[in-house]
């Protein structure tokens, strides 16, 4: 889809407008069959020409395999924060700090993937919290993540070499405050942070949905 990237991209839908990232998702689910659907950012390169058949291997292999991603955290707090990046991202990619190289091959020791690239299990969308009232970008990444092993099922990261361009798709700048303006005055939210405001909303939905799912912190039990 066009999403306000430089160039743009030939996609099998295109949208009027930017739509964020969980409606192609729920374009995939409703239009194929397929057993495992994915979605990767368009500023993200695989250097693997096999890596289609590499990513369906591991949901043959693993059948409590949820969802799997180029890049996750070991760890992730019930706020939220993460910790242990997993990732095989090659030198110039926008990241500043050198990154744990994970060997090629499936980790599953993971709990929260970054949503640069998702696949998952189409039988397990439904039951993702992917509705209307959804975020366009911030954290979702995070809620999936959550709402996965939350069904019994784990997170992956495969070691492919990829590089991931940041920016490119925010390039036309514009196209990126647009959508996050609209949704914040669809939900009579005025503000002059649109990105910061759906990136608290975020932070908040995700401890809502932590403290449903496992419970309040520690600290605040009697």
């Amino acid at each position: 889809m066009d999403n306000g990237s430089e160039p743009p991209y030939e996609s099998a839908w295109t949208y009027k407008e930017n739509v964020g990232y969980f409606y192609p998702l729920k374009t995939l689910y409703r239009n194929y069959k397929d057993p495992v659907l994915g979605l990767m950012h368009n500023d993200v390169f695989i250097f693997d020409d096999k890596w289609p058949e590499k990513v369906l291997e591991c949901f043959e292999k693993h059948p409590k395999l949820g969802m799997l991603g180029l890049a996750g955290w070991e760890f992730m707090s019930p706020s939220g924060e993460v910790d242990g990046m997993k990732a095989n991202f090659l030198p110039g990619s926008f990241q500043d700090n050198p990154l744990v190289i994970h060997p090629e091959g499936l980790d599953q020791n993971i709990s929260c993937l970054d949503s640069l690239f998702l696949a998952v299990r189409a039988d397990l969308i439904p039951k993702l919290h992917i509705t209307s009232e959804i975020l366009p970008y911030h954290w979702y990444d995070r809620i999936w993540s959550l709402f996965t092993m939350e069904q019994g099922y784990s997170l992956g990261v495969l070691g492919l070499p990829f590089e991931h361009i940041g920016g490119q798709t925010a390039l036309r700048e514009e196209k990126y405050t647009e959508l996050a303006l609209k949704w914040c005055k669809d939900r009579g939210i005025n503000t002059d942070d649109p990105d910061g405001s759906i990136y608290r909303e975020g932070k908040e939905r995700f401890k809502e949905y932590a403290e449903m799912l496992i419970g309040p912190p520690k600290d605040q039990t009697n």
